[in-house]
């Protein structure tokens, strides 16, 4: 059994600028029944408080029927919401890193959640190869509902594909067993506990149903359902939208000979991607990559000087 200390999903506070997903909703008839088919892994958090960055990598799953990385998100997240790893992070923050970073794909970032939350939550390992496989899951918008009823969860479910929940958990949401006669229906009872995010992604006259980060041995083989009944524990859901599908690396900076950094690395990575650079990504300037660089120009007409300034760049990022 897993021992939880913290669920890792933090309250945050409604604000007059966040996006209403009542007011997005669509007019169109709701059917009674709907899924959204969920075909990749059921990931376990095991105890890294980060059910939010593999809520995050579900939902672009679900959306993009790719599988991807929450180890990537979540060392995103961690260099953006200022909140100590221990303490999980917001529903805000999840979107925050999937708008400004995206998430790459599992292939490029194992998810070894067995890992100390240190090197779990070390961004040194992020590579400019992953960059840019994430730029292309970056999310364009998202939104909100608090305190949702069970047609409004519905309605966000078919409009979206798949959103995300928090819900007020205590033990007895993982107790006395994994086994889903257990388990499922998800427990009323309640005595306080903490946050978890999961997905929500079908539903039918009777039921929500979910997919959690608990590992293929809890609840239905990781998959859960709620009632009615259930709606007091769910505080909000959110979901993104208008998701961008290509979404280029944004430059800083005009590159050039001797420079070294992140952006040198994502340059020399869609240089290799392109065919110009056939070395190891070092993230250094060289003399090898001056004359990628310059080849590179010359094939699309460019002024061949080896300086990778903005049309350069424009032209590495299509």
């Amino acid at each position: 059994m897993i021992e939880y200390q913290n669920t890792g999903a933090i309250d945050q506070v409604q604000k007059p600028t966040d996006f209403n997903l009542s007011e997005l909703a669509s007019a169109s008839e709701l059917p009674k029944e709907y899924k959204t088919p969920y075909t990749g892994v059921i990931y376990h958090q095991h105890k890294t408080p980060s059910c939010g960055a593999h809520a995050g990598s579900y939902i672009k799953n679900l959306q993009e029927n790719k599988i991807h990385s929450p180890a990537y998100l979540w060392k995103r997240i961690k260099q953006l919401d200022g909140i100590p790893p221990e303490n999980g992070t917001s529903m805000e923050m999840i979107f925050k890193a999937l708008q400004k970073y995206g998430v790459c794909e599992l292939s490029l970032l194992d998810n070894d959640t067995m890992l100390s939350l240190d090197k779990y939550t070390d961004s040194d390992v992020i590579t400019p190869k992953m960059d840019l496989n994430a730029l292309q899951s970056r999310i364009g918008a998202y939104g909100y509902l608090w305190n949702p009823t069970f047609d409004q969860i519905k309605r966000a479910i078919y409009d979206f594909k798949a959103v995300i929940v928090r819900v007020e958990i205590s033990a007895d949401f993982w107790t006395p067993s994994w086994n889903g006669t257990d388990i499922l229906p998800l427990h009323t009872k309640f005595n306080g506990q903490g946050g978890h995010f999961m997905i929500l992604n079908g539903y039918d006259e009777k039921y929500i149903y979910g997919v959690n980060e608990w590992g293929d041995t809890w609840g239905n083989k990781g998959l859960f359902y709620f009632d009615e009944s259930y709606l007091p524990r769910v505080t909000y859901i959110g979901t993104c939208f208008d998701y961008v599908e290509k979404s280029p690396f944004i430059f800083t900076r005009t590159l050039k000979q001797s420079m070294k950094g992140t952006d040198v690395g994502v340059m020399q990575q869609a240089l290799k991607d392109k065919g110009f650079f056939n070395n190891s990504v070092t993230s250094f300037f060289g003399m090898i990559t001056l004359d990628a660089v310059k080849r590179f120009q010359k094939s699309k007409g460019l002024i061949p000087d080896g300086i990778c300034g903005p049309k350069t760049q424009a032209s590495l990022v299509q």
